[in-house]
């Protein structure tokens, strides 16, 4: 194996594993939006419906964030990748 194939295969590691990574973001915010949402559902006070979505919002909000630096990083890991191909 030469240099270029160790790179390559790191890279080929480094994107699975941030792959890996965001699909456990994107369930992890789905899941706790719906238990947020759910548990929220039945309660006659408007306080903690608010209190509840305001949450909601919150976690949803941070597990995007996450999962968009992750998303560009897979995005420049895959550029990296062409261009050592292309070499």
């Amino acid at each position: 194996m030469n240099k270029k194939e160790f790179i390559k295969n790191k890279l080929d590691l480094e994107y699975h594993s941030l792959s890996l990574e965001s699909g456990i973001y994107l369930t992890l915010s789905t899941l706790g939006i719906l238990s947020f949402i759910s548990s929220f559902i039945f309660l006659k006070d408007n306080n903690s419906l608010t209190i509840g979505l305001i949450l909601a919002f919150i976690v949803f909000s941070v597990a995007l964030v996450l999962y968009q630096r992750r998303y560009k990083r897979m995005k420049s890991i895959l550029n990296e990748i062409e261009n050592l191909i292309d070499k």
